[in-house]
C-alpha cells in the first residue's frame, strides 16, 4: 500500500468538516462510507479532495482479464507492496492488503475483504450493502453516448466531470481516468485484455466462459480498440506515460515485457 493512502483516507471530507487531526488516535474510527442522501454532496467534495493526491507517482491498475493470472506471482505481489495500486472488482482479491483504491459496480457484486486502508469507489448504481467512500454516477446508458463511441476523454476528465460516461465497462468509465486525476505521471495496466478467445476473466472457471458467454460482441471489441488510440492521445496531452503489462491483451496500448526493468 502506498505511503500516502492512509492520510488520504483519514482526511476525506465528512459532512461540512474534514476529519479532525486527532481522528487517527482513536481506536474506533468513524464510518467514512457513504450513506443515503450524503452520496452526491460528499462524493463531489471527495472527488476534489483526491485530485493530485499522488502527484508525480506511478499507478498500477489491476483489471480482471485472464492475463492477470499469467503475470501474477509472489515476486510481483512483493514488488507492488508499497506501490499505488488501483484494483478493479475481483482483481482486488489478488492482494487486498495492498490495494489503495478499489473500483466496483453492481455487476457480479460480491463481498470483499478490506484488511488495509483501501479507498472504496463505486461507479453506477450499487447495493447499499456494499457502501463506498466515493460514488460516481453514470449519466446515461445510451450506446451513442458511450465513451468508446464518442472518445471524448477530455470532457470526462474527473476534474471536469463528477458524473461518468457509460464505458462500456468500468475501465472506460473510471479505471482509465482515476490515475490521471490522482496526479500520476506513469500508469501501468495489468489484466486489461478484451480478448475474443479463451476465458474472459482471470477468475472464470472454464475456457467456455469467454466473451460470447458474457454477451460481449465483436462490435464492442472494435470500438474498444479504436478508443484506445484516443485514450493514448489524451494521456500524451496530459504528459502521462501509459503502458500495458498484459500478455494476452488485444488492445493497442504500448506493452512492456518486464515490469521490473520498466520500474
Amino acid at each position: 500500500m502506498h505511503k500516502y493512502t492512509s492520510k488520504v483516507l483519514r482526511t476525506l471530507p465528512v459532512g461540512r468538516r474534514k476529519v479532525p487531526f486527532f481522528y487517527k488516535f482513536f481506536l474506533n474510527r468513524p464510518d467514512l462510507t457513504l450513506r443515503d442522501n450524503s452520496l452526491e454532496a460528499l462524493s463531489l467534495r471527495r472527488n476534489s479532495h483526491i485530485e493530485n493526491a499522488y502527484l508525480g507517482e506511478t499507478a498500477y491498475v489491476l483489471s480482471c482479464g485472464p492475463s492477470l493470472d499469467r503475470v501474477w506471482n509472489e515476486e510481483l505481489r512483493g514488488f507492488l507492496a508499497d506501490k499505488l495500486i488501483i484494483s478493479v472488482k475481483q482483481a482486488h482479491d489478488k492482494a487486498p492488503e495492498i490495494s489503495d483504491f478499489h473500483l466496483y459496480n453492481e455487476v457480479r457484486m460480491k463481498q470483499y475483504d478490506y484488511p488495509g486502508d483501501t479507498i472504496r469507489i463505486s461507479c453506477s448504481q450499487f447495493s447499499q450493502d456494499h457502501p463506498s467512500h466515493i460514488h460516481y454516477p453514470v449519466r446515461e446508458y445510451k450506446w451513442e453516448k458511450a465513451l468508446f463511441v464518442t472518445n471524448d476523454y477530455e470532457k470526462w476528465d474527473l476534474a471536469r466531470s463528477y458524473e461518468r460516461p457509460w464505458g462500456v465497462g468500468i475501465m472506460f468509465e473510471l479505471g482509465l481516468f482515476l490515475p490521471i486525476h490522482l496526479g500520476c505521471k506513469r500508469v501501468l495496466i495489468m489484466g486489461f485484455d478484451m480478448n475474443t478467445t479463451g476465458k474472459y476473466h482471470f477468475y472464470d472457471s472454464s475456457e467456455n466462459e469467454d466473451s460470447s458467454f458474457y454477451k460481449v460482441d465483436e462490435e464492442e471489441f472494435r470500438y474498444a480498440q479504436r478508443s484506445i488510440h484516443h485514450f493514448m492521445k489524451w494521456t500524451q496531452m496530459k504528459g502521462v506515460e501509459a503502458k500495458l503489462y498484459s500478455p494476452l491483451s488485444t488492445l493497442p496500448l504500448p506493452k512492456i515485457e518486464d515490469i521490473y526493468s520498466w520500474a
